[in-house]
């Protein structure tokens, strides 16, 4: 009985651990307008682009923004990296050695990473509609955005 105790005591350990990579949070919330002018451009780009539709035989290929996006000023490649952890609703994103994890529950998935910060949308409803600019469901200048650091 006792060596079943122990088995089951190590298991939960090893869940706990792996449960650890919890979501960082921790940072400020700012309006459209007190974002860095390059952050703020880089937003209205990226949520009024769209492309024509393509025909292709008797089907029309019509624009759907991406599920998660996430660019960097700086040049540097990004990843991102959905959690392997079934119990953790979490993806992580990483630039240039630095990385931030990033709860599943953020609608708005446009992050805009600036030297060692990242900038993301707090506000808003996540609603995308096929063949249109993320635009055409939210004014970008109307959301709030949280800077977190990267570590």
């Amino acid at each position: 009985m006792r060596t079943h105790i122990i088995i089951i005591v190590i298991c939960l350990n090893a869940l706990t651990i792996g449960c650890s990579d919890k979501p960082q949070s921790v940072g400020q919330i700012l309006k459209f307008e007190d974002l860095p002018i390059d952050v703020q451009k880089k937003y209205k780009e990226v949520y009024n682009y769209w492309t024509i539709p393509i025909v292709n035989g008797n089907d029309t290929i019509e624009y759907m923004p991406p599920f998660i996006e996430a660019y960097n000023l700086n040049g540097d490649s990004v990843i991102i990296d959905k959690s392997m952890n079934f119990l953790n609703n979490s993806f992580s994103i990483s630039s240039n050695g630095k990385r931030i994890t990033v709860s599943l529950s953020i609608l708005e998935r446009v992050f805009i990473i600036k030297n060692d910060s990242v900038y993301y949308p707090v506000s808003g409803n996540g609603v995308t509609t096929y063949g249109e600019p993320r635009s055409y469901n939210v004014g970008v200048d109307t959301l709030l955005f949280q800077v977190s650091a990267m570590r």
